[in-house]
């Protein structure tokens, strides 16, 4: 077919222009052949037309006509065929239709719904952009009579949720002189634990930080605890000032009467002899949410699969208080509250049974335990206004320990009546 059609067109030109021009010939020659004017009449351009079509005709059999006139109808075929078939589910009828229902769409509404879909996506961006929202920054810089980094390392431990002494002496350019004074700084504000536990979140540390004091919270009498520094200050803005004389020891109202007037919510009047409100009850609350869940006694809550199959010797200081608490649960006390990690001036559990309070002091160690835990059992109970003082440990006690124990009323439990009271346990 191809060596027909490429006969065809030889000869088409040799009619149009007679025998191709010699290429070597002059251009005298290459111009002066007529069939190259460039003033061809369109007359005869048309007749010319009409022959090739004849001469294709005449010399293109029957047969090879009618073998691509057969080819032609099977592609259309094929292409009918496929628009037919339906695509995703959708025929090629309903395309159209579809496309036709878009067009019906009166433009006001595309609109519309663009301007819906952006007030969407800009909903969204807002959202997101309050999700990145950069935690509270308190704006202290320094606390006074304290060391001049105590910030910038509370926020580097509290943020790291762990202390590493080392990296923390490289970065601020510390001793361990210094960095020991800022942790120990650290225990007092209840910001880190007895055993270096992070008591605090990232949050509770900026709004602690508005309001800080070394001796802000120290009580002469008393532990400081967050939920009766609530509880008073919800009578006194309800009731007036005079209401919480009664509830509780005279020293201890004292102690937290004293503690309000250093965060300005109350003033001694020595005119009147009484104590006047200078705050509002809602920025009491306000003050209230600065202070860090670590100053208040932590309700005792165990479950028995927390210490399955667990060594006590082999436990920290801080689970092993949380064991004890567990076992004299078991034993029939109650009421067991876990005193703040610091601050508890040696007392970590509070308990009652039988209508006597008791204040442990747990000591999980590898040595024998001394007297200075006695003395601080019995100093303990004495500010808790607790019943009974009671030391209790996995090991035994060394001779100066029992001595003292005597004489100051300390109960010593060592590790045949902590076996005792965990073998009442399992018969429980």
């Amino acid at each position: 077919m191809i060596e027909k059609i490429f006969g065809w067109m030889k000869l088409s030109n040799e009619q149009h222009f007679g025998e191709y021009p010699d290429i070597n010939s002059s251009e005298s020659e290459f111009t002066d052949n007529s069939a190259y004017s460039i003033n061809i009449p369109v007359q005869n351009i048309a007749e010319n037309e009409d022959s090739n079509e004849k001469t294709i005709q005449e010399e293109i059999p029957i047969e090879d006509i009618i073998q691509d006139k057969i080819t032609q109808e099977d592609i259309i075929q094929d292409e009918i065929t496929q628009n037919e078939s339906p695509q995703d589910g959708i025929t090629q009828d309903e395309n159209i239709q579809n496309e036709v229902l878009q067009d019906e769409i009166p433009k006001k509404e595309i609109i519309q719904d663009g301007i819906i879909q952006e007030n969407i996506a800009q909903k969204d961006t807002i959202q997101d952009e309050e999700d990145e929202q950069p935690l509270y920054i308190s704006k202290r810089k320094i606390i006074l009579g304290i060391h001049i980094q105590f910030i910038d390392i509370a926020r580097e431990i509290v943020n790291e949720q762990c202390i590493k002494p080392i990296p923390l002496m490289r970065e601020f350019h510390l001793q361990k002189a210094g960095l020991d004074e800022i942790l120990k700084q650290l225990h007092e504000a209840n910001i880190i634990g007895q055993y270096n536990q992070i008591l605090v979140t990232p949050f509770e540390l900026e709004k602690f930080l508005d309001i800080y004091e070394p001796t802000l919270f120290n009580c002469q009498h008393t532990i400081f605890d967050k939920e009766i520094f609530l509880c008073m200050g919800e009578i006194i803005f309800d009731k007036g000032v005079d209401n919480v004389y009664d509830s509780m020891d005279e020293d201890e109202v004292l102690d937290y009467l004293t503690i309000m007037e250093k965060l300005n919510i109350i003033s001694y009047n020595s005119k009147t002899n009484e104590y006047d409100i200078i705050s509002s009850k809602e920025d009491f609350l306000n003050i209230c949410e600065c202070i860090p869940r670590s100053f208040s006694n932590e309700d005792y809550k165990a479950q028995e699969h927390d210490y399955q199959g667990k060594d006590f010797d082999n436990m920290t200081g801080l689970e092993f208080e949380r064991y004890c608490g567990y076992i004299l649960q078991k034993n029939s006390f109650s009421e067991i509250k876990i005193t703040p990690a610091s601050g508890d001036h040696g007392i970590d559990i509070l308990a009652e049974k039988s209508g006597i309070n008791y204040a442990f002091q747990c000591k999980c160690y590898t040595d024998n335990v001394g007297n200075e835990a006695v003395q601080q059992a019995h100093t303990g109970k004495c500010l808790y206004h607790m019943d009974i003082a009671v030391v209790i440990t996995n090991r035994y006690f060394t001779q100066q320990a029992q001595e003292d124990a005597k004489q100051l009323g300390v109960k010593l439990w060592d590790r045949n009546k902590l076996l005792e009271l965990i073998n009442n346990t399992k018969e429980s």
